[in-house]
Parts: C-alpha cells; sequence; structure tokens
C-alpha cells in the first residue's frame, strides 16, 4: 500500500472532500447511516462505493442479537474485509 500517492484531501466545514478514490462503508445496525451516505454523496470523486454489510454492528462484528439463526451473520468480518480486498485490488 506504500503506492498509493495523490490522495487530495480538503475540509471545508467540517466536510471532507475526497477527490481520488472512495469506499464508505456502513451497517444496518448503525446511528450513522445517513451520516455515510452523506460523505458518500459529498465525494468529489468520480470513482467511489457505498457498502452496507448486512449483520454487521459498527464495528463489523456480527450482530447475534439480529440472527434469526444461529450464525446467521458470523461471516460479517469476512464479507467486509473480502469486499475491501477486492476493491483495493482493482484500484491499485
Amino acid at each position: 500500500m506504500d503506492k498509493i500517492v495523490g490522495l487530495a484531501v480538503s475540509r471545508d466545514i467540517g466536510t471532507l472532500i475526497v477527490k481520488k478514490v472512495v469506499i464508505s462503508k456502513s451497517d444496518p445496525l448503525a446511528y450513522f447511516i445517513r451520516d455515510n451516505e452523506i460523505h458518500y454523496e459529498v465525494a468529489a470523486s468520480p470513482d467511489k462505493d457505498f457498502i452496507v454489510i448486512e449483520g454487521a454492528t459498527h464495528g463489523i462484528t456480527p450482530c447475534v442479537r439480529c440472527e434469526q439463526s444461529p450464525g446467521q451473520y458470523s461471516n460479517s468480518v469476512k464479507n467486509f474485509f473480502d469486499y475491501v480486498a477486492k476493491w483495493v485490488n482493482a484500484r491499485f
């Protein structure tokens, strides 16, 4: 990852605007879904992605209390990192 250069970031009244590539992650159980949607929407990058990991808590770990069957969301961490790895590898 040491070859990532040229990330242009500008802070304007608390809004982070990234001008290269953006991946924004949210989870269906967080209070911050709309915040993450806004970060995605205002990102100036033409190459951006917004993802939501089913069954993940704010820390990406499985929400056990949300499961309808034992282990239903046990792969939330793996799903997140698999997606991010594929996303990064496609760009760098």
